[in-house]
């Protein structure tokens, strides 16, 4: 059976399209989406990369949308270009931040919680 990474936690699972017993996450809406981490089209080391950057993720984010989000980001961007994905514009300024933060760990939660005020004052506006 297919090995495939949970796009929520980043934990292996076996079947593209089965929940994960580590979160309890159903597979992702999208065909495409769900079979794009498996180890049908990655290496087991292109997965651990994936895995790594899902956890390293949602440990800078706690927002799950927002995290889901950056995560999609990554892989739908270069050097990745593994996905096709329109990201919802509310979330492009935390998504870069994150995404900085991934590349530097010293930049700082204080940027992020500031971004964070700033796209919750626009949502409310």
């Amino acid at each position: 059976m297919t090995q495939a990474l949970c796009f929520n936690c980043g934990s292996y699972k076996f079947g593209a399209f089965s929940s994960c017993e580590d979160c309890g996450t159903d597979a992702s809406n999208s065909q495409d989406t769900s079979i794009a981490l498996t180890d049908h089209f990655l290496s087991w080391e292109q997965l651990d990369v994936y895995a790594d950057i899902r956890k390293r993720i949602k440990v800078l984010e706690p927002d799950p949308e927002v995290g889901h989000w950056a995560f999609v980001y990554y892989l739908a961007n270069p050097p990745e270009n593994l996905l096709e994905a329109q990201i919802p514009k509310r979330f492009e300024s935390l998504i870069s931040v994150i995404l900085k933060q991934l590349k530097d760990p010293v930049f700082g939660a204080e940027e992020i919680y500031a971004r964070k005020l700033e796209i919750e004052r626009k949502n409310h506006q």
